[in-house]
């Protein structure tokens, strides 16, 4: 998973993730923003590595769930009831994501540092 950081033009922390992984930046700019909550979620990730049951943190935009060494971020957002033309593609990339229990701790880690500076 690569990822990038950076502040906009207002000062404000951006996340950036590779292709397949975009729903995790977009979890980040909304979720994980200061640092407690993201202090918490690095907790809450260390500890499901001792913990065989899932464990699941649900958030106002995105839930995000831990199991069997895998992280899972999903967005609620209803798309089970959109009609999309046969024709055109539906874009959702941005709402939902998967990745290694140990990758996303390196994220979290990452970004910490990033918001910190």
């Amino acid at each position: 998973m690569e990822y990038d950081f950076h502040k906009n033009v207002y000062g404000e922390c951006e996340a950036k993730l590779s292709m397949g992984h975009e729903a995790f930046a977009a979890w980040l700019n909304e979720v994980a923003g200061n640092t407690e909550r993201c202090a918490y979620f690095l907790a809450l990730a260390q500890e499901s590595r001792h913990c065989a049951t899932e464990k699941t943190d649900v958030g106002s935009a995105y839930s995000l769930s831990f199991h069997s060494g895998e992280v899972h971020v999903k967005a609620h957002v209803l798309t089970a009831h959109c009609h999309i033309d046969d024709e055109l593609d539906f874009y959702d990339d941005e709402l939902g994501a998967h990745c290694g229990l140990e990758d996303f701790i390196q994220l979290l880690q990452s970004w910490s540092e990033f918001i910190n500076r």
